[in-house]
C-alpha cells in the first residue's frame, strides 16, 4: 500500500555535480565518422535509446581511436548516464550493459556513476515534472536550447535514503513494463491487422463464403465528391463508430479521424480528402475548409461500402509527381478490384472491429501512462512514500 503524506523534511537538496562526475566526451571531428566500427551516438540516437532501449545506428569510429580514448580518457560503463544538451533537452539514457560505444561532445552530457545514488532513480527523476521544471526554468528561451555541464552540476535532486530510491525504482518500473508489454501489443495488433488486411482488401485471402471473381472498377465510378463550402474538422482522435475518417494526399493516407457526427457536415459516412495535403505537411486542427483543396467522398451507390474504400485505397502506391501533391482528378482514374458489396460489407466490419479493438488497447495504455506519471510526480518528490517493508528491492 502506498499513502500520502507531506513532503519529507528529511529529504536533502543535492547537487547531481555532489553525486556524479560530470564531463562530456572527447572531440570526434566529422571526418572521423566511419560507416563501420564502434558505434557512434549523437543527441538523436540517445534520445532513441532513451524512448525504445534500441537505435539502428548510422555513424561509428575506428576501434583503435576507441581503444585509445578508453585508456586516456574512460568510456561509458553500465549505470552511467547520458543526457542531451541541445535540441530537446534533458533526455536521459541510463547505459544499460558494458557493450562498445562513444559519443558526440558538446551535445550529450556524461554523468559518471559515483554509486552515491541510483541511477535508475536519478533516470526517473529526470522524466519528472520537477526536473522539467527545474531546466526549463533555468534556461532563457532562445533559438536553440541548451542544457551545458555546468547547469547538470547545479541541478538539485530531492534525494531519498538509498533504500527508498530503491523502492520508488521498484514501484515506477513496475509501471513501465506494463506500458512496455501494452505497447508491444499494440504493435503487434497492429501489424496483424495490417498484413491480413493487406489480403483481404486484394482478395489473396477471402472470408468464409465468399467466392467470385472481383471486378476491376476506377475509384471515380465509386465514389460522388464534393467541395464544401464551409467544413470544421474539430479533432483527430478515433472516438467512436461515428468517427470519420481524414485522408491527406501524401505517402501517410490517415491524416486522423474526427467525430462529426453533431458537427456541421452530418452527410455520414464520408471521407475528408484534402489534395494540399501531404506526409510532410499536414493541416492544423482546428481546420476550416474553404478552399479548392478540400473535397468530401461519398459512396456513388448502395453497392459501394466506403469504409471499404478508404482501407483498399491505403494500400495503393501513388506516384507521386513533380509538384509533390496529388489532386483528386488524378486519383479518380486509378482502378481497384473490388468484391460483391457483401464481401465489401463483410471486410469493412472486419476492419471496424480490429479498429475499435486497438482504440480500447491505446485508451487502456494512455490511462496507464497518465497513473505512472502521477506517481512519478509524486514519489519523486515524496509527497507519496512507499512502505518500508516492500519485499520487493532492486538495486
Amino acid at each position: 500500500m502506498i499513502t500520502k503524506t507531506k513532503i519529507p523534511l528529511t529529504w536533502p537538496q543535492v547537487k547531481l555535480g555532489k553525486l556524479f562526475d560530470i564531463t562530456s566526451s572527447k572531440r570526434v571531428f566529422q571526418d572521423e565518422w566511419k560507416a563501420e566500427g564502434v558505434p557512434f551516438y549523437r543527441a538523436r540516437e540517445i534520445v532513441k535509446l532513451a524512448e525504445d532501449g534500441f537505435v539502428n545506428n548510422e555513424l561509428f569510429i575506428d576501434p583503435k581511436m576507441y581503444g585509445r580514448y578508453k585508456n586516456k580518457y574512460g568510456v561509458p560503463q553500465k549505470d552511467d548516464l547520458l543526457i542531451t544538451g541541445v535540441g530537446t533537452i534533458g533526455i536521459l539514457y541510463r547505459v544499460r550493459d558494458s557493450a562498445e560505444f562513444y559519443f558526440k561532445d558538446g551535445n550529450i552530457i556524461w554523468l559518471k556513476n559515483k554509486n552515491i545514488a541510483s541511477s535508475k532513480f536519478i533516470e526517473q527523476f529526470f522524466k519528472s515534472h520537477a526536473l522539467r521544471k527545474q531546466i526549463l526554468g533555468a534556461n532563457p528561451i532562445t533559438t536553440v536550447a541548451t542544457y551545458t555541464i555546468d547547469a547538470a552540476k547545479n541541478t538539485t535532486v530531492n534525494l531519498p535514503p538509498l533504500p527508498e530510491q530503491h523502492r520508488i525504482v521498484v514501484v515506477l518500473e513496475t509501471w513501465d513494463k506494463a506500458i512496455e508489454l501494452l505497447t508491444k501489443k499494440i504493435t503487434l495488433k497492429k501489424q496483424v491487422k495490417k498484413g491480413l488486411m493487406q489480403k483481404l482488401l486484394t482478395g489473396e485471402v477471402r472470408l468464409p463464403g465468399f467466392r467470385g471473381e472481383w471486378k476491376k472498377t476506377e475509384l471515380g465510378e465509386l465514389l460522388n465528391y464534393e467541395q464544401p463550402i464551409k467544413y470544421l474538422v474539430s479533432s483527430t482522435n478515433y472516438s467512436n463508430e461515428y468517427a470519420v475518417p481524414v485522408l491527406t494526399a501524401g505517402k501517410t493516407f490517415i491524416l486522423g479521424y474526427t467525430d462529426e457526427k453533431n458537427g456541421i457536415y452530418n452527410k455520414l459516412p464520408v471521407i475528408i480528402f484534402d489534395d494540399f495535403t501531404t506526409a510532410n505537411k499536414y493541416v492544423t486542427f482546428p481546420f476550416k475548409a474553404k478552399s479548392s483543396a478540400m473535397k468530401l467522398l461519398t459512396p456513388k451507390n448502395e453497392k459501394v461500402n466506403l469504409k471499404f474504400v478508404f482501407e483498399r485505397i491505403q494500400i495503393i502506391d501513388f506516384p507521386v509527381g513533380e509538384h509533390k501533391r496529388q489532386y483528386l482528378s488524378e486519383y479518380q482514374f486509378i482502378p481497384i478490384k473490388t468484391p460483391s458489396i457483401e464481401e465489401q460489407n463483410a471486410i469493412a466490419l472486419f476492419s471496424e472491429k480490429a479498429d475499435k479493438e486497438l482504440s480500447l488497447l491505446n485508451q487502456k495504455l494512455s490511462e496507464i501512462q497518465k497513473q505512472k506519471k502521477f506517481l512519478l510526480n509524486n514519489l519523486i518528490t515524496g509527497a507519496i512514500r512507499t512502505p518500508e517493508n516492500m519485499d520487493t528491492y532492486s538495486k
